[in-house]
């Protein structure tokens, strides 16, 4: 595949992310989060910690923080300290938290769904099984 090629599929990829995410600004609004906070609490689970949160948004550790904030100040998530370092801590959703994003992920979901429905249910399952295998960390041969 030539590098173009490439580069086109990674824009379609987050030309349709950012389509779910148009779609679902106002539905999210109705949860005080938008697109950018709702990732970021819906990522908690499986990175609690600030630095791996920032890693996998890419965005700088000082934007988590400023998000953080806001969100604690929503009283959708809390910091607690992490056991034997004082200095570094993790984050917790709180049962707010995990109801916001509950409901974000209905949304989500929902949306994504509408657009799916316009292919094949064989041409979906494809699709998944595609995605499964490009998002393997190494291709095994």
């Amino acid at each position: 595949m030539a590098a173009l090629e490439a580069w086109d599929l990674v824009m379609q990829m987050r030309c349709i992310l950012l389509s779910v995410y148009d779609d679902a600004i106002l539905e999210l609004e109705t949860l005080q989060l938008q697109p950018k906070t709702f990732t970021l609490l819906a990522s908690i689970i499986r990175f609690p910690h600030p630095a791996e949160l920032a890693k996998h948004l890419f965005v700088p550790p000082s934007t988590i923080t400023f998000m953080v904030k806001q969100l604690e100040a929503l009283g959708l998530l809390e910091r607690q300290t992490e056991p034997g370092d004082l200095r570094r801590y993790r984050l917790q959703l709180t049962g707010k938290g995990r109801q916001a994003v509950t409901k974000g992920q209905a949304i989500v979901d929902r949306i994504m769904r509408e657009k799916l429905s316009r292919l094949e249910k064989s041409e979906v399952k494809h699709l998944k099984e595609i995605l499964s295998e490009l998002q393997q960390k190494k291709k095994t041969s």
